[in-house]
């Protein structure tokens, strides 16, 4: 049964009850109370004529005075004991004794009393004392009406009441019930709305304060959950790229170590002049060095695996960085007449200052390899915003749009016979990509109309004052 039905239920029930009792209170008041007050009113009224006649003359004014008073509300009647009084056997009355009858007469009670009287004179007379309840009959009549009357009033009063109720209290409760289903089945959009100042508006308030508590709580576990899957995610990404990482290192080192093999049989089994094998050693000590490099960056690309414990950020000078390794490159740019031309804003930035110079120096190296003699290398370092973009441009050379996004792979090179003798170890664009990933750095290539260009953003110390 709905909450709505049982308060009307309830209300109609209790209205019913109380006047169910009042009626009856009512009832037994006209029927037994009222008429057992009457008739012990009137014994008393008789009696205390009998005691107050004594003291009178029969056809004194006094007298009739004091009957007449006794008429205004009861019918009081005197005879003489000697008349015909059979019936009512009062000739057997004492002097002490008062007689009652009760006679109904057209559905009409009403009580008579006799009693002997003795005047001062020593006559003896018969009174009458009676009294009709006719008044009362017609005063339950009317009190029927009435209540019949006020039951209907009641009755719609009650009416509105209980639906003024049911709006104002079940309607509330049964928001809330929807809001807390709701709840139940992980929807937090809807909220309780309860405008009254009573214990409904604490209730929905602390539904909803449990609904946001538990949507916060959800969403953080969603999150949590999201964090944990991509995690799962980028741990065998990187697991697999890992695997192919040693597969190709293994690979390329392979190439060295055939080479330093070769050169040794050489030695051993061909008799050679000490130029040869002098020659032939520093070849050797060429790809000992070479496969140096190569494990000592594959040992800095291990070590990236944890950002938080590679990274030292500081403010410095991007400018003066750029500047820096600039002048250490020049004779490498003079051994091929590169022409460099630098456009560099006096900016400070935020990051790991070793790291940087490690992405700079590595860019700064596959411009000079892959410049051909006598081109241009152009430099640029901008602000926007609260970001600095850093660029090199070589010229007079491009790559495929087939090949731009392969060239941040490990050991991949732009010629097709992956010519070893371009220099470095294949690991430059990788280590790069990765301390600009770890730095959230926007970065890229790109063909121009002049060349390719390299790119990356770094964030702007916000206490730098130009």
């Amino acid at each position: 049964m709905r909450l709505a039905t049982k308060i009307f239920l309830l209300l109609f029930g209790l209205f019913f009850a109380t006047m169910s009792l009042d009626i009856a209170a009512q009832y037994y008041f006209y029927d037994f109370a009222y008429p057992s007050y009457k008739q012990n009113q009137i014994y008393q009224l008789v009696y205390d004529i009998k005691e107050e006649v004594p003291n009178f003359e029969r056809h004194t004014n006094d007298f009739f005075s004091y009957m007449n008073e006794l008429k205004s509300e009861y019918l009081v009647q005197y005879k003489l004991h000697s008349s015909n009084t059979s019936q009512l056997n009062l000739d057997r009355l004492t002097d002490n004794d008062i007689f009652f009858e009760s006679k109904n007469e057209e559905n009409v009670t009403t009580y008579h009393y006799y009693t002997k009287i003795t005047f001062k004179g020593g006559e003896q007379w018969i009174i009458e004392v009676s009294y009709s309840l006719q008044v009362l009959g017609e005063m339950l009549s009317v009190f029927t009406n009435y209540y019949i009357f006020i039951f209907m009033i009641l009755a719609i009063l009650v009416l509105f009441f209980a639906i003024w109720l049911t709006e104002h209290i079940t309607k509330p409760l049964l928001h809330m019930k929807r809001v807390t289903e709701n709840i139940a089945n992980i929807n937090f959009t809807e909220k309780c709305e309860v405008t009254s100042d009573d214990e409904l508006k604490e209730l929905a308030t602390n539904i909803n304060i449990m609904s946001d508590n538990l949507n916060n709580t959800l969403t953080k576990l969603k999150v949590a959950n999201e964090r944990l899957q991509d995690d799962i995610a980028r741990e065998r990404e990187f697991e697999q790229m890992r695997s192919n990482f040693f597969s190709t290192i293994s690979h390329e080192l392979k190439t060295p170590l055939t080479i330093i093999k070769g050169i040794a049989t050489r030695v051993k089994s061909k008799p050679m002049s000490q130029d040869d094998v002098k020659l032939q050693l520093e070849s050797i000590i060429e790809e000992v060095d070479r496969m140096t490099l190569m494990v000592q960056d594959t040992l800095n690309y291990m070590k990236m695996e944890n950002p938080e414990d590679f990274l030292e950020y500081s403010s410095f000078n991007l400018k003066m960085l750029v500047e820096h390794l600039n002048k250490k490159v020049e004779h490498l740019m003079g051994e091929k007449h590169l022409h460099i031309h630098l456009d560099l804003d006096d900016v400070y930035v935020e990051a790991d200052s070793e790291q940087i110079m490690t992405v700079v120096t590595n860019l700064y190296s596959n411009a000079i390899r892959y410049t051909p003699d006598g081109d241009h290398i152009y430099v640029t370092l901008k602000r926007y915003d609260d970001k600095v973009r850093f660029e090199i441009e070589n010229t007079g050379i491009f790559i495929l749009e087939a090949e731009i996004d392969r060239i941040w792979e490990p050991f991949y090179r732009l010629e097709k016979s992956r010519n070893r003798d371009s220099g470095g170890t294949g690991l430059g664009l990788l280590i790069t990509s990765k301390i600009l990933k770890m730095h959230h750095s926007k970065y890229g290539v790109m063909n121009t109309d002049r060349g390719v260009k390299f790119y990356f953003d770094l964030n702007i110390d916000p206490d730098f004052d130009e």
